[in-house]
């Protein structure tokens, strides 16, 4: 639309293809013509007046100098309804805009009016430019809905969107001398789209989670891909067990201003932590509004949101910084808020459905026990009943037996019993093999009609022998059918069973026909039975599931039947479908499909039976006729039955055979007609097989007990015992229930007498019955001696009156409703009466009042009185010792009472009690006193256990400093001394042959000996005073399954005195005993190889001290076995490893190694032995009296053995402990100046090794095995070196190992070992150097060696964080981290380990030490 003028005229003069509006004023030549009306535009048209565009637009002139075109198109736009603005020559100079579009240009109105709008609008400017210079350029029209724009018209940048449409305006010359843009504003609408979007997608995302762990990690990822319109960032916290907030992710935006760990209950020198502490703690959203932000629009605004359940449950916290282009207002704020309604809801949803999962998978568990448990039991069955129906079938088919008639009706019935178990052991087998997947059919081709035709034949005749009516209709299937007979004979015969089992009258009708599509047949089994109710439909297939039904003829069944056909339907791939109305009846539809499509290969067989051949059938055929048979026997009746009299013919009964006539109620015939046959050879017997039938006779006759089972149709035994016990002419009436279900409790609570559990003797039955009887008579005389114990009553209570009258006791005598009326005279002494006759109230009025001598009791105890008082009368309890403070109404004194009654009953069995008040103030007083001493004594007791607690505390934070103190030098002594011997080394190969030089070298080698022998010897004491301490504070555990090689690992141990061997020119060797290598030398051992070591390690040394000084010095180790029997360990086992880097082991899977190595180790330890170490020496031997003093703390042989020879007293006192809680023992032999002998017995267990394969990977110590049985460690002709190891040639030599250690030796000594094993390294001096380091330099550090006491931030602290980093980055192969530490005790190191460490590294350590580990976690 072009325009061109004033007045509205069509034109073609214009390029038709585009629609042109002209304009123009007829007068438009004449000057003298009245100015346009400009008011009509309002505000912006009164502006427009006021404006000297003269002044501003000289090119324009004023208003009344203006073009025609341009008036017009200004009176346009003025007066338009919409958003409108007129832009007016080469520059674009704002002329007008309509009233609409005042709120739109904001703060740019009114100072805008007259500028130029590239100016005006510089934000836009560049995006609009193309568009609007081509309107007016060329006269192009546009339309663009809802385009994003950016505005500063609010004092900030604004997002906004607009519809605009642009039209070019002609001018007097016939040019484009303007452009009009008509704009609606849809900010509102698209934001609004937007975020419902949004939400939308959020709640799709969250709730398709199928766990809590992946719900957070869906939230953060949804977070970060799709809030880039509404939200700047989004941060993640979480709540930790300790309490604290973790940071879960986060917007790459906001990494510098939120903690990654927050406590909620500290102070903060962040203020953005204390607002997310306030937040969390008092579970309300908190707004911050940035200080940069326009306080009117709050924009930018972040939003602190707990996330709450609707159980009030706190699951995390969410920070959302809003979009600081946009206006934080209610609109956004209800956003901001939908966002945490729809995160609360669906994690609620998704915890609902983790759960449900586990609750599901945990009930298939179940199932699939029980099903085993099922099929077990049922296997194990099968042998005993095979031994009962075997012999009993051989019994009964023998012709040559003569067995009376009874007999054989006794066999007739076990034979009948023992078959119907059979069959719930075959139905219970498989269902089992179903349930395992076990039972496959196996599928041929039938003439279905002719084959169900047969199957219901069978039961024909027992149908109709029931009363029922059998309607067959068995159509022909013009079609391929695949069945496995034998189930399919199982389906048909299970179905038919359950209609006749509860169709007590009318038909059962079985039709078999093709489906309506002709892709299945269709077998319907219906009936006019008692229905299944609606609630039970959908259990109806369920295993073991039974139908509580008000009829039928049996109640007996195992639930398993139509479970079992609905599987074997299943197998088919059919379906099995129930309609059922309760009254009416039901129909069971069983849709298997045609053709062989469907089935697989190898379960069809493809063998045809001859023409008229007889089916084969299965071994159920003969047990479901049976039991169709025995079901058709089983009419209800309506009322009595058999020969019971009726009241005419009770007149004329035997009256000593009817005194003890006893009913027998059970649904189970077999069961009743034993019941009868065994009772009734003493009594007179009466059956029944349901509880109505029977209530409905005792009604009419009383009998002298009743037997009953549990379990049956239409009234139960239970619900019979609870209608006897509410009938008061029958409610005495002994009771015996019987039942197989174990329910014994339910039964004598509904107030049977007794409960017998089948299988039941008759022996016991007759006992039980003879006993019941018995106790019968016995109350009935009772009752009679009621009445003259009545008489006898009131004839005591006066003698009671009379004794208590002279009784120095208070006492009294209430009724059953609580009124006194009986007091002694001390009663009315002690509350402050003159006479007894005053404390009996003549009135109900007054009765609690007196009773409760309320004007007596303190106040304070009145109310609690009052309840005991009126609980003891309603609930028939007698009150003991109820201690209360009375107010005596003569001295006001406050004295304390004890109460106590006793419940007596007169002749109509009313109840009253008989009481006593003690005064008992001086107990009191007495109490009190013991009472606070107590509290006294217990105070104490506290403080000290709080004081030995600290003091605990306090020796392991000593320990701690004591080993870091002393092991940290050691190392830098050992280690640096380790190198020095490699410097003196090669000096040594640079002497060329002078003489002076190698002897000064060799006495610097000499030194540098002494210093290697003299730093183990402290490393030793600083042991030793490590182990007595964790002796004494019982910190201590001992290993009973850690496996182990003694010839190796005494090897290895050995071998680490060479170099003292070799100073002080001893002769060190090794004895393997026959009684090893005979019979264990293939024999893995478990124990604790860590404190068998130790123990070696004192005594070799030991022997060594004492060895020093005499001619002949030779130490012989001596490993034996003994055998032993000792009782299976099965105390869980609590040890760790002396060294957490074999503790850590594969740093792949360590705990499911950790199972399976325990697991493995309980299969394999078969045998104990007890495990002999013996040490002998040459020394100086011992005295009886020196030997008296070996293993106490701190003591020595003499006073002279320090000064001689040194030692701590310690070694031997802690290899003592050691092997005492091992649960072994140390036996010494020792002649003075001849020498000693320590042996050490120690109970391990052991197992013989077949295969290789057998050993427990990562378990074994490291060491080889050796085949002699004698070895001699001679000493080396020259010291012994750290092992130069050098890294992998291949090892690119920008990878470098990072070294953190505060302490500079040590750290300058960790370089040099690095170096000499052929790797680079850099290095930081505490854990924050280490992180940035790390984060600098990820790529190119191979392993971090960390230190782990370090000011500034510790190695722990530096480990989590570096692992909380590559968790962020996603690092796939995570750095692994050895911690190097003094800290040898076992709770430092496992805190290492739980810090994100991998192993740790005890200083001092050896280069060996040092290669080995890196070696290990570099191949990893």
């Amino acid at each position: 639309m072009v325009w061109r003028g004033a007045n509205l005229v069509n034109t073609n003069t214009v390029n038709p293809n585009e629609c042109i509006v002209e304009v123009s004023f007829q007068d438009s030549n004449n000057r003298n013509a009245k100015p346009f009306p400009f008011g009509i535009g309002g505000e912006v048209g009164a502006l427009i007046q006021g404006i000297n565009w003269e002044r501003i637009a000289p090119e324009l002139g004023n208003v009344d100098q203006w073009p025609a075109s341009l008036r017009a198109a200004a009176s346009l736009v003025l007066s338009s309804k919409i958003q409108a603005l007129l832009l007016w020559g080469p520059e674009f100079r704002i002329i007008a805009y309509s009233e609409k579009s005042i709120a739109v240009f904001g703060d740019k109105h009114p100072s805008m009016l007259g500028d130029f709008y590239p100016e005006v609008f510089k934000e836009v400017w560049p995006v609009i430019q193309a568009r609007i210079c081509a309107c007016k350029d060329k006269g192009e029209t546009a339309y663009i809905e809802d385009r994003i724009y950016k505005l500063f018209r609010k004092g900030f940048l604004e997002r906004c969107y607009f519809t605009v449409t642009t039209s070019p305006v002609l001018g007097e010359s016939g040019i484009f001398d303007g452009v009009i843009t008509w704009s609606f504003e849809t900010t509102n609408k698209v934001v609004s789209i937007n975020r419902t979007l949004f939400l939308k997608d959020l709640g799709t995302t969250l709730i398709s989670s199928s766990s809590l762990s992946q719900f957070w990690n869906n939230l953060s990822s949804f977070l970060d891909e799709n809030s880039k319109d509404e939200l700047l960032f989004s941060v993640l916290y979480q709540p930790t067990p300790s309490g604290c907030l973790r940071k879960l992710s986060q917007d790459t935006k906001s990494t510098l201003l939120f903690d990654d760990t927050i406590d909620p209950t500290s102070t903060h020198a962040n203020l953005m932590s204390t607002k997310i502490s306030e937040a969390w703690i008092q579970m309300t959203p908190i707004e911050i509004i940035p200080t940069e932000a326009i306080a009117a629009y709050k924009n930018g605004t972040i939003v602190l949101l707990p996330i709450i359940t609707s159980r009030s449950e706190k699951t995390a916290l969410l920070v959302l910084g809003t979009n600081p282009e946009m206006a934080y207002d209610n609109s956004y704020a209800a956003f901001i808020d939908m966002i945490r309604h729809e995160v609360s809801m669906a994690y609620v949803n998704v915890k609902s459905l983790e759960t449900a999962r586990l609750e599901a998978k945990a009930l298939m568990e179940l199932d699939k026990v029980k099903t085993s448990f099922f099929m077990t039991m049922a296997h194990e069955l099968r042998t005993p009943l095979t031994l009962i129906i075997g012999p009993v079938d051989d019994c009964l088919k023998d012709s040559n037996a003569k067995l009376a008639p009874q007999h054989q009706a006794a066999l007739e019935l076990v034979k009948k019993n023992s078959n119907r178990l059979l069959r719930l052991v075959n139905s219970l087998l498989d269902l089992g093999q179903l349930n395992a997947g076990c039972l496959k059919p196996q599928f041929r081709k039938v003439d279905i009609a002719k084959k169900t035709r047969e199957f219901l034949a069978m039961f024909e005749s027992v149908i109709e022998k029931a009363g029922l009516e059998c309607i067959i209709d068995c159509n022909h299937i013009d079609a391929d059918c695949y069945v496995d007979e034998e189930m399919w004979q199982k389906i048909v015969f299970n179905l038919l069973g359950n209609a006749l089992k509860f169709t007590l009258n009318g038909f059962i009708r079985a039709v078999l026909r093709m489906s309506e599509d002709l892709k299945y047949f269709l077998l319907i089994i219906e009936d006019s039975g008692v229905g299944i109710p609606e609630v039970d439909h959908g259990k109806v297939f369920d295993q073991f599931h039974r139908v509580q039904y008000n009829g039928g003829r049996s109640f007996e069944g195992s639930g398993i039947g139509l479970a079992l056909i609905n599987d074997l339907v299943k197998l088919h791939h059919g379906s099995i479908d129930l309609t059922s109305t309760v009254g009416v009846g039901s129909t069971f539809t069983v849709k298997m499909p045609i053709g062989k499509d469907h089935l697989s290969e190898t379960l069809l067989f493809e063998v045809k039976e001859p023409t008229g051949s007889i089916p084969k059938l299965g071994s159920t055929l003969p047990g479901y006729l049976e039991e169709a048979n025995d079901l058709a026997n089983l009419t209800p009746r309506a009322g009595l039955q058999g020969t019971f009299p009726n009241e005419d013919e009770t007149v004329k009964l035997d009256k000593t055979v009817h005194d003890d006539f006893i009913f027998v109620v059970d649904d189970n015939s077999d069961m009743r007609n034993y019941l009868r046959q065994i009772v009734g050879r003493y009594w007179a017997v009466e059956v029944f097989e349901n509880g109505v039938v029977a209530l409905d006779a005792m009604l009419r006759i009383k009998p002298a007990l009743v037997i009953s089972d549990v379990s049956m149709p239409v009234m139960n035994g239970i619900e019979l015992v609870k209608e006897i016990r509410k009938r008061p002419g029958i409610s005495n009436v002994p009771v015996i229930l019987v039942s197989g279900m174990g329910d014994k409790i339910s039964g004598l609570e509904s107030g049977a007498d007794e409960f017998l559990e089948k299988p039941i003797t008759s022996k016991e039955l007759i006992i039980k019955i003879k006993h019941l009887l018995e106790q019968q008579a016995i109350r009935v005389n009772l009752e009679q001696n009621v009445m003259r114990e009545k008489q006898i009553s009131a004839l005591a209570l006066q003698r009671y009156q009379i004794m208590s009258r002279i009784s120095p006791v208070a006492m009294f005598i209430t009724n059953n409703v609580g009124e006194v009326i009986f007091a002694n005279d001390k009663y009315a002494e002690l509350f402050g009466y003159k006479t007894a006759a005053e404390c009996v109230p003549q009135n109900a009025e007054g009765i609690s009042s007196r009773l409760l001598m309320r004007e007596s009791i303190f106040p304070e105890d009145q109310q609690r009185t009052k309840d005991m008082w009126t609980d003891s009368i309603i609930n028939h309890k007698q009150i003991e010792n109820f201690e209360v403070r009375l107010c005596l109404r003569s001295t006001k004194e406050v004295i304390w009472v004890q109460i106590k009654t006793s419940l007596d009953y007169d002749i109509e069995g009313n109840m009253f009690q008989i009481g006593c008040v003690t005064d008992i103030t001086l107990n009191k007083l007495q109490d009190e006193q013991k009472l606070n001493q107590y509290k006294l004594e217990q105070e104490y007791q506290s403080k000290r256990a709080d004081d030995a607690i600290q003091s605990k505390i306090e020796s392991e934070k000593f320990i701690d400093m004591v080993c870091h103190e002393l092991r940290n030098p050691l190392n830098g002594i050992q280690n640096s001394n380790t190198l020095m011997g490699e410097l003196l080394d090669d000096v040594g190969s640079l002497l060329n042959g002078n003489q002076k030089a190698s002897e000064i070298l060799e006495q610097a080698k000499e030194c540098f000996d002494a210093i290697e022998i003299c730093s183990k010897h402290q490393q030793a004491i600083a042991d030793d005073v490590l182990n007595i301490s964790k002796l004494n504070m019982n910190m201590i555990t001992i290993s009973k399954s850690t496996p182990f090689l003694p010839k190796e690992l005494l090897t290895k141990v050995l071998s680490t005195f060479k170099a003292e061997m070799k100073a002080k020119k001893t002769k060190l060797t090794i004895q393997i005993e026959e009684s090893f290598s005979h019979h264990y030398s293939s024999a893995e051992f478990f124990g604790d190889p860590s404190r068998i070591t130790q123990i070696i390690i004192n005594l070799v040394a030991n022997a060594c001290k004492f060895t020093q000084k005499v001619q002949k010095r030779s130490i012989e180790v001596i490993l034996g076995a003994s055998s032993v029997t000792v009782e299976s360990d099965t105390e869980s086992e609590t040890s760790h490893e002396s060294s957490i880097s074999s503790q850590a082991g594969s740093p792949k899977n360590i705990g499911s190694r950790k199972n399976s190595a325990d697991d493995l180790l309980k299969s394999r330890i078969k045998e104990s032995v007890f495990l002999t170490i013996a040490v002998k020496d040459t020394g100086i031997g011992m005295t009886p009296e020196q030997r008296a003093l070996l293993f106490k703390q701190f003591q020595q042989a003499s006073s002279r053995t320090y000064a001689d020879y040194g030692g701590s007293g310690l070694g031997l006192f802690i290899s003592k402990r050691l092997v005492d809680m091992m649960n072994g023992s140390v036996d010494v032999e020792s002649v003075k100046g001849v020498g000693s002998t320590f042996k050490v017995s120690i109970p391990v267990k052991y197992s013989i090794s077949r295969d290789k394969s057998d050993t427990l990977n990562g378990l074994r110590p490291p060491c080889s095995r050796r085949n002699s049985d004698f070895m001699e460690l001679s000493p080396s002709p020259t010291p012994s070196r750290a092992t130069d190891v050098r890294a992998n040639t291949s090892e690119k030599i920008s990878k470098k190992i990072l070294v953190v250690d505060d302490n500079d030796i040590n750290r300058m000594v960790l370089e040099k070992h690095l170096s000499k094993l052929g790797y680079a390294s850099i290095t930081a001096i505490n854990g924050q150097q280490a992180y940035e380091a790390y984060i600098r330099s990820q790529e190119e550090i191979l392993l971090i060696l960390m230190d782990v006491e370090m000011p500034v931030l510790d190695g722990k602290e530096a480990a989590m964080k570096i692992r909380e980093f590559e968790r962020l980055a996603g690092c796939q192969q995570p750095v692994p981290i050895i911690a190097v530490t003094g800290n040898a005790r076992t709770e430092q190191l496992d805190g290492a380990i739980s810090a994100g460490m991998n192993a740790a590294l005890l200083k001092p350590f050896s280069r060996d030490k040092l290669s080995e580990l890196i070696g290990k976690w570099l191949k990893v």
